[in-house]
């Protein structure tokens, strides 16, 4: 096994070794560990094609989906933090994680 220096790390491990097998299921559709991979990583390349550094954090506004694991493996990737928000929150309480949170990116 190789070294542990970040939770990225044991997300990419669990991912090899079980990449046959299902990661999720989310409204009757199965992800296994190994699409859960791939699309994972193509979630941190565009996080840092978008200029997210490590430590950065990216908002991310939404319902209930299947891509929101996908999103949190590609944040871990990319070595920055996803800060999940309730799409029915009302704005003052957004504008208020936003600025407490310090996301750089939404």
């Amino acid at each position: 096994m190789r070294p542990v220096s970040c939770l990225a790390d044991i997300f990419r491990a669990e991912s090899d070794a079980l990449a046959a097998r299902n990661a999720y299921v989310f409204q009757d559709q199965a992800i296994t560990y190994g699409e859960l991979a791939t699309d994972s990583n193509s979630f941190a390349n565009a996080f840092i094609a978008a200029g997210i550094q490590t430590n950065d954090r990216i908002a991310v506004m939404d319902k209930n989906s299947g891509e929101f694991p996908k999103l949190f493996g590609g944040a871990l990737k990319a070595r920055s933090t996803l800060v999940p928000l309730n799409f029915r929150l009302a704005r003052e309480e957004v504008e208020f994680i936003l600025q407490d949170s310090g996301a750089k990116f939404l």
